[in-house]
């Protein structure tokens, strides 16, 4: 595998051009990790929340359990390949990091270390966030990491998945400096990959024969079924056992039964009784863990007719129409944005979206819920208005909300922050229970999540169950490429249904709608093209048909026009005594070459020679 030269990471940090020699998994993570608007100077991977800590290795116990001896195993080997072995969550959060000593002191600095966060959001192309990503095993080296400090590594990750369920439970990477060779690297993260999920499968089997263990000797004239912790129907003593529940009612004991990890065993029973009448909960153990569910019929009881849960009130529908229509914007930006979204919630990942006022969410959620609605039901909530009455009505069985769950529909939740933290929770965790099918949660928020929890507006749990991916939408000011690309698909729309024309736009006024910051975002940018629609005659917007906004800037700063003409004749003649070498002339203006690249751009000048 040929790493891409660092010119050509170069071309597309500085131009958005994806050079030729670079591969499309490359190309198409590098593209993917320009949307999160990573800042140019990042430098290290972030780390999780300190509140965190004391729960990571819980969350993470299964994963950690079924590696910790078969990292032992190869640890001295990697010590001397001088390699580390770094063992990461679902998030792409480091969970354990070990092998070489002087590589894992280096590691640091970029904080691969427990806590520091490696998905592609956090810190671009990596082959930990890229293997998480796209599911696959991935290596990643030198250039072809996105942030330039972190491209002396080379990296070989594969994901983990559970043999149970499926999910993508984490990623296995095995990093090195880029300038040593690592051809084992790649195969040796899946081949450890696949031992973990040997093991993880070989637990679930000790974990199936101590379930039977348990039931064994049993009266047989008792009703019981018995699930795992995963929700799965290990044993039950009869057909006639599982003909006295309703197919619902499995389905709620199933979704109980895949919370024993997470809620303590009296809230278990407790949540048991409170849904599932007619019936107790028995929760099984194993070496102090709970493994698994016992549901059973008393024997007086067992004789009573099938359950019938209520009948629903009303044929669930697609509640689309509260979410702004959908745009059919078809920019390059908008396509990713959208793409991207469908993935995460084609694979019932919780999103978020986040944004300024104005990007686009809600547009994006009716694009999204439009796509979803012949899958399932659609329901949105508005969580500003909601009322602990409404929302218990809709969660209770034959409820909207309940049958949009049950039938693993889409549910959309606008400005969950708003809600009083009580409902929040109760709504998260009707949803994490499940009374089905897993549902498709989308949430519009236009305040990150994160700041949500530390102000403690938001609990941790319910955080954790609302957001499984976060989709930052960007402000217009940071991709003007797309102003106008925005500005022409707005005209179109603005017309639709009539005889009349697009409005179109001047060079001179093309120049002013790119030069303009658009605070508001596109709402702003959508409602001027509508309001010139309506008042233009000829068709042919010009400079004084524009607001005085758009046409004036705000704060006038003749100096600072002078000082950038000045730095650019400065960069013309650097570059002539150089005789158009970049690298030289970077060099003696003190600047790395990517911000020399930048400039030039933004001058509007190409240079002859790029070496």
């Amino acid at each position: 595998m040929q790493s891409p030269r660092k010119e050509e990471w170069e071309q597309f940090r500085s131009l958005g051009l994806t050079p030729p020699g670079v591969r499309d998994l490359v190309a198409q993570s590098w593209h993917r990790a320009t949307l999160y608007n990573l800042p140019e100077t990042r430098k290290r991977a972030p780390l999780i929340d300190a509140a965190e800590f004391p729960t990571l290795h819980r969350r993470n116990g299964d994963l950690l359990g079924a590696s910790r001896e078969i990292v032992a195993r190869h640890i001295e080997m990697l010590r001397e390949n001088r390699t580390i072995l770094v063992l990461c969550d679902a998030r792409g959060v480091v969970l354990e990091a070990d092998g070489s000593p002087d590589i894992v002191d280096r590691a640091q600095d970029d904080r691969l270390l427990i806590g520091g966060c490696w998905n592609e959001a956090a810190i671009g192309t990596n082959a930990i966030g890229t293997a998480l990503h796209i599911g696959k095993p991935v290596q990643i080296s030198g250039a072809e990491h996105f942030c330039e400090n972190i491209q002396k590594w080379s990296c070989a990750a594969a994901p983990i998945h559970h043999p149970a369920t499926g999910a993508l439970m984490g990623v296995l990477d095995i990093t090195g400096p880029s300038t040593d060779q690592h051809a084992y690297a790649a195969a040796l993260s899946i081949a450890i990959a696949g031992q973990v999920t040997a093991i993880l499968n070989a637990t679930l089997s000790q974990e199936h024969a101590a379930l039977l263990d348990a039931v064994l000797g049993r009266d047989k004239t008792d009703g019981f079924v018995l699930f795992d912790r995963f929700g799965r129907c290990v044993r039950a003593s009869s057909g006639d056992a599982l003909a006295y529940f309703d197919p619902q009612v499995c389905e709620r004991i199933s979704g109980l039964a895949r919370h024993l990890q997470h809620q303590p065993d009296h809230r278990i029973a407790a949540e048991f009784a409170a849904h599932i009448p007619g019936a107790d909960a028995e929760i099984i153990y194993r070496n102090g863990q709970q493994i698994g569910l016992l549901a059973h019929l008393r024997r007086q009881d067992y004789v009573v007719p099938r359950i019938k849960l209520p009948a629903p009130s009303r044929k669930p529908q697609s509640r689309i129409g509260a979410l702004t229509p959908p745009s059919v914007l078809q920019t390059p930006t908008w396509k990713q944005l959208r793409a991207r979204a469908r993935d995460y919630l084609i694979a019932r990942v919780p999103l978020v979206l986040t944004g300024e006022s104005g990007t686009g969410k809600e547009t994006l959620a009716g694009d999204l819920a439009t796509a979803f609605a012949s899958e399932g039901p659609v329901e949105v909530l508005h969580c500003a208005t909601l009322t602990a009455q409404a929302l218990r009505r809709d969660l209770a069985p034959g409820g909207a909300l309940y049958e949009t769950c049950r039938r693993g529909g889409l549910v959309v939740l606008l400005d969950p922050a708003e809600t009083a933290p009580d409902l929040l929770h109760l709504l998260t965790s009707h949803l994490a229970l499940g009374a089905g099918q897993k549902p498709r949660l989308l949430s519009v928020s236009p305040t990150d999540p994160e700041t949500l929890v530390k102000s403690g507006r938001v609990r941790r749990d319910v955080y954790d169950s609302l957001i499984g991916a976060q989709l930052g939408l960007p402000p217009l000011r940071d991709q003007r490429a797309e102003i106008l690309p925005f500005a022409r698909v707005f005209a179109e729309q603005a017309v639709t249904g009539s005889r009349r024309r697009p409005i179109r736009f001047t060079p001179a006024a093309q120049r002013l709608l790119n030069a303009y910051d658009w605070p508001g975002n596109l709402k702003e940018l959508r409602n001027l093209v509508q309001a010139l629609s309506v008042t233009s005659q000829n068709r042919l917007v010009d400079v004084p048909d524009l607001p005085l906004a758009v046409t004036t800037p705000p704060h006038p700063r003749p100096r600072a026009e002078a000082l950038r003409e000045r730095e650019r004749a400065d960069i013309e003649a650097m570059i002539d005594a150089t005789g158009g070498n970049l690298s030289e002339a970077a060099r003696r203006l003190g600047i790395a070459r990517s911000t020399l690249y930048l400039k030039l751009e933004s001058f509007g000048l190409r240079p002859a020679r790029t070496q």
